[in-house]
């Protein structure tokens, strides 16, 4: 850790309804589901992304309707300079009923997060879980000032 710290993001999406193994069926389905560690994610790191999500009109759920980190197990509980946090983002905000990309829809989120998805397509990016991930990192990276 030469800078001290050390930020993961673990980058997920999940389905706008709950599927059969999940116990809670009629659980709410936040636009972006922030999934946190008791030791590894600050409240100012969770507070900021929920803040500029909610922002841009997004609504978003701490552990809801997932929860919890992946944490290296050299670092578990034992450094809080390593920090975590997973975001998922909810399916339905870039797939369209058929399943395909829905460009206009996910736009949304670029414009969020100032990034366009034309740039990415540019790049040759394909999968539109790995599209919106490049944007929150894009995003991640200039809200750190990495």
């Amino acid at each position: 850790m030469s800078n001290d710290h050390c930020l993961i993001i673990d980058g997920h999406s999940f389905p706008a309804l709950p599927l059969p193994y999940e116990l809670n069926q009629t659980a709410f389905r936040p636009d972006f589901c922030l999934g946190t560690d008791d030791f590894h994610t600050s409240e100012e790191l969770v507070a900021r992304f929920e803040k500029i999500l909610e922002s841009c009109g997004y609504s978003t759920a701490r552990d809801q309707p997932f929860s919890g980190t992946i944490v290296p197990m050299k670092h578990y509980r034992k450094d809080q300079r390593v920090q975590l946090l997973v975001i998922e983002i909810n399916c339905w905000l870039y797939l369209g009923e058929d399943y395909s990309v829905d460009f206009k829809e996910g736009g949304g989120i670029g414009q969020c997060v100032g990034t366009s998805w034309e740039g990415y397509n540019e790049m040759g990016v394909r999968s539109s879980t790995n599209i919106e991930m490049l944007k929150l990192i894009k995003f991640i990276i200039s809200f750190w000032n990495i």
